[in-house]
């Protein structure tokens, strides 16, 4: 990763008809192999906790820790058991998107494409004893999580996203932090 991708979340603040960018919010990847980080380390830019060893090795993969504080639209929180496996087979599904990365003959041209059909598929195989409430419920997970996803690639669609070049962003570990104030 270089330093333009090692730091995310630009701030603008607006001042009467002005707009000024005040700088980014947060380091993603805060570890050694960032030199954003070692920067701002230098600079007494960051909170203590950013600085712990800990916060430095932990490897997310690129996404935050799922806590699965999950509730449908009715507002019944969901248990942990009932979203896991819709969890598991989208960790799965993405984990395969990255097996392509510069190789020619890619079965779909989009990550996005590439995880439907394969969802379509391991669902009529995994799940086809479960019954039709369960089974839908962890397909509506799965649609979250497929939106989210687009969050974190920074994309509007994962049909966006080239299946041979999704695994070739390289995620540097370390719990994201952000600067004080």
């Amino acid at each position: 990763a270089n330093a333009a991708e090692a730091c995310y979340g630009k701030s603008l603040q607006i001042k009467g008809d002005k707009v000024i960018e005040i700088g980014a919010n947060w380091i993603h990847g805060p570890s050694e192999e960032n030199p954003v980080f070692r920067f701002a380390r230098q600079y007494g830019l960051l909170d203590p906790e950013a600085l712990t060893p800990e916060n430095q090795a932990l490897d997310t993969g690129g996404h935050s820790l799922w806590v699965p504080n999950i509730f449908t639209s009715s507002g019944r929180k969901l248990d942990v058991k009932d979203v896991y496996p819709a969890h598991e087979l989208f960790a799965e599904l993405l984990s395969e998107s990255s097996e392509f990365q510069n190789q020619k003959g890619e079965p779909c041209a989009s990550v996005g494409d590439f995880i439907r059909s394969k969802v379509r598929q391991r669902v009529a195989e995994k799940w086809k004893d479960i019954d039709l409430a369960t089974r839908s419920l962890r397909q509506c997970m799965i649609s979250s999580m497929f939106k989210r996803e687009c969050c974190i690639n920074g994309t509007h669609s994962l049909d966006e996203m080239g299946l041979g070049a999704f695994g070739q962003y390289k995620i540097l570990p370390g719990l994201d932090c952000t600067f004080p104030g």
